[in-house]
């Protein structure tokens, strides 16, 4: 029996990475979006636009891996990391609930190749290894391993490169442990007692660290030394389970002719996601994914999640017109589309007005901020400035974006 698992680091900078974008309005929301298809999942996810920093209490919680050589760790002060951090990186505050959306939408991708999955955390699941995993790692960006045991593949993910698969069989299991420095259980969140104990006792490897006792372990590092003793010597283990996909809202419309023009296929969308909202009742959808169906090809979805949950018709409506246009390849037909609102939100109430008002100005320019950094400026007054060219200058509009160094 073999175990894989898919690890992707630092995953709270990861989802703010692959989210979607903040729009202006609803006319211009338009966003990088994936398509894939059954037969061949997945388009290579383009390049976020900027590094990013998760703030959470003050202190670094996450970060690109592009961030790597400026100096910035998980746990330095936040002022420190704005410091750090090159012209143009995003700082953000952690957002629970759009981790959990995001996390919703890898394991919604993982189980359209296999149910054989269960979730251990966000940014963490392990799976019955299926023919694309690989690619799927690659897309994901994640590290991912396979081994006999759920543990060793845990392991493995910490050796694994970025995007590729690392495949541990049973006869190198004990050689995979040979080299396996006890340092890298900092990842795993090992204290640093034990991390610079073993090596002490002469047990630098986790190989080194297997011919411990149980008692040893226990007696010498309590809890933690029985998390890994049981980390180091797995016992027979059950198969991964069924995954039970989360409550979503799915509708479908079947065309008397397939069609090939957006504007053929839209209304469907718009009538199907119209069905749709009226069975919200108080929630909103962070997660909007569409498929075309065709008889002759095998169906494209594209999938893609919101920044915040929404239950706003017309908002949800623009996603939907984004996702159709990159879905829909020219020379296609569509026999049939279906829409789904996922990762569902209760959403707070909002007294509605009486008369129309103006989106907020200041709501629009944050959303631009975030999309392109650094970009827009404002003027700021030093009237204590000596020289008349020092009494005013351009400063960056605070938008998250980490202020010019």
């Amino acid at each position: 029996m073999q175990f894989g698992c898919l690890h992707i680091p630092a995953f709270p900078a990861w989802a703010f990475e692959h989210v979607a974008p903040a729009t202006v309005s609803d006319s211009s929301a338009r966003t990088d979006s994936a398509a894939r298809t059954d037969s061949s999942p997945g388009v290579d996810v383009p390049a976020p636009a900027a590094p990013v920093v998760v703030i959470a209490a003050g202190k670094v919680v996450a970060f690109s891996r592009r961030l790597r050589s400026t100096g910035i760790e998980n746990g330095i002060p936040a002022e420190r990391a704005e410091r750090l951090a090159p012209k143009g990186t995003l700082l953000r505050h952690r957002d629970a609930q759009l981790e959990q959306a995001a996390w919703e939408d890898v394991l919604h991708e993982v189980n359209t190749y296999t149910p054989f999955l269960e979730e251990d955390r966000p940014g963490r699941l392990y799976v019955k290894p299926f023919k694309g995993l690989r690619d799927v790692t690659a897309r994901l960006c994640a590290r991912t391993a396979v081994a006999p045991h759920r543990s060793t593949a845990l392991l493995g993910t910490l050796r694994a490169a970025e995007g590729h698969v690392l495949v541990v069989r049973a006869r190198h299991v004990r050689a995979f442990l040979d080299r396996f420095a006890v340092e890298r259980l900092d990842a795993l969140h090992f204290s640093e007692d034990l991390i610079e104990q073993l090596p002490l006792f002469g047990f630098d490897t986790l190989g080194a660290a297997a011919g411990l006792a149980y008692r040893h372990l226990r007696a010498q590092f309590g809890e933690e030394g029985e998390r890994l003793y049981r980390l180091l010597h797995p016992n027979e283990e059950d198969p991964i389970s069924l995954y039970k996909p989360p409550p979503s809202i799915r509708r479908a419309y079947e065309f008397d002719h397939p069609r090939s023009e957006p504007g053929e296929v839209l209304p469907a969308l718009e009538y199907v996601l119209r069905r749709a909202a009226t069975e919200l009742k108080g929630h909103g959808a962070q997660r909007v994914k569409i498929t075309l169906h065709d008889r002759l090809r095998p169906s494209v979805f594209a999938c893609r999640v919101l920044p915040e949950a929404s239950s706003d018709v017309r908002r949800l409506f623009a996603t939907v017109k984004t996702l159709l246009e990159t879905a829909l390849e020219t020379g296609a037909t569509v026999q049939a589309v279906e829409l789904e609102l996922g990762s569902l939100r209760t959403t707070q109430p909002e007294q509605a007005g009486l008369f129309f008002q103006r989106p907020s100005t200041e709501k629009a320019v944050r959303a631009v901020c975030r999309r392109y950094p650094d970009v827009m400026r404002r003027p700021v007054a030093h009237p204590e400035a000596v020289f008349e060219e020092d009494r005013a200058s351009l400063e960056p509009i605070d938008g998250g974006v980490a202020p010019s160094p």
